[in-house]
């Protein structure tokens, strides 16, 4: 039978992945293994954590307030190709980073590429209106949402090797921006965080206190792995849940597994929780006073992330 790949490699507007290269049976992307087709499977950043924000308060995120999301559901922080033991790569290709900002040390502003400086331009032009609106209530950021979902892309999302050019028969410009925040969202829609604290009675309240070992059984549960749970200040702010692929990032399946941090140490980033008196709030979603843009000095607006863990994007 005649192949379609080249077919459909041709359909103008033709969007579904189609990769350049036949990978039979692909194992698993950890552990490592020796020789892989990098297009076949993700290498080295086989341990993908899909990470969650739980921020409760609008104030401390002034430049844009509505960070914080529906009061009833966790939003997404970023999907990270860590390697198999918890050490990570970041900015991995300075072409297809799109970060011209002083943050970004690795790439300088010569070689910055227009073309991924915007995610919702990117988005938009690919007609993804549904996903860009689906990350304008889960994916928020607390210094603006292009902000964050540019700095996941650069960071994380350049590190992925299956959404390397070379592994698209039918690749454009930017195509592999859109792949990465389709799977993020997809994997995020399947790991409903608020329910299963929910369920397990573990809900937002100014009074109550929780275990962390009741925070854990009731994520744990649902997928018979543990994530891994964050905290500042006693308050639950932030969980991990990690995978393994089977396959490319795109059309391969993502498998549950316990995270290993055999490389980086227990809970690199997420920040402990202590054993009890874990708080939980809820959030302040509206009845609250924005403050504009400019109105912090700059000394005030640099020190506002810190105080809602979002500095963890700097990871």
């Amino acid at each position: 039978m005649r192949s379609l790949l080249p077919l459909l490699a041709a359909l103008p507007g033709t969007h579904a992945f189609v990769p350049s290269q036949t990978c039979p049976q692909p194992g698993l992307s950890c552990p490592a293994p020796g020789y892989v087709n990098t297009c076949c499977t993700n290498t080295p950043g086989g341990q993908f954590a899909l990470t969650q924000f739980w921020n409760s308060d609008p104030r401390q995120g002034p430049r844009n307030p509505g960070y914080i999301g529906p009061a009833t559901s966790w939003t997404i922080h970023g999907m990270w190709p860590d390697h198999c033991d918890g050490t990570f790569d970041s900015v991995c290709d300075c072409a297809r980073s799109g970060d011209c900002s002083s943050r970004n040390r690795k790439c300088g502003r010569e070689t910055c590429n227009r073309d991924y400086s915007s995610v919702t331009r990117v988005l938009e032009r690919f007609g993804k209106q549904e996903l860009l609106e689906y990350m304008r209530t889960y994916w928020r950021g607390i210094n603006g949402d292009e902000n964050l979902w540019q700095h996941e892309w650069s960071k994380h999302g350049t590190c992925v090797s299956t959404l390397e050019p070379k592994c698209y028969a039918n690749y454009e410009p930017a195509r592999e921006v859109v792949d990465y925040f389709d799977k993020a969202v997809q994997l995020f829609k399947n790991v409903s965080t608020y329910e299963w604290l929910a369920q397990a009675n573990i809900v937002p309240s100014t009074t109550k206190t929780y275990t962390l070992n009741e925070i854990l059984a009731a994520l744990t549960s649902p997928r018979g792995v543990k994530p891994v749970v964050g905290c500042q200040g006693g308050e639950l702010r932030e969980v991990w849940f990690h995978f393994h692929t089977k396959g490319s990032m795109q059309a391969g399946e993502f498998v549950a597994i316990d995270p290993d941090f055999s490389g980086a140490g227990p809970n690199p980033g997420a920040g402990r929780c202590p054993h009890s008196g874990i708080r939980y709030l809820p959030k302040e979603v509206g009845g609250y006073d924005a403050v504009p843009a400019g109105a912090l000095g700059s000394e005030e607006v640099d020190a506002v992330p810190a105080l809602a863990l979002q500095v963890v994007e700097d990871l």
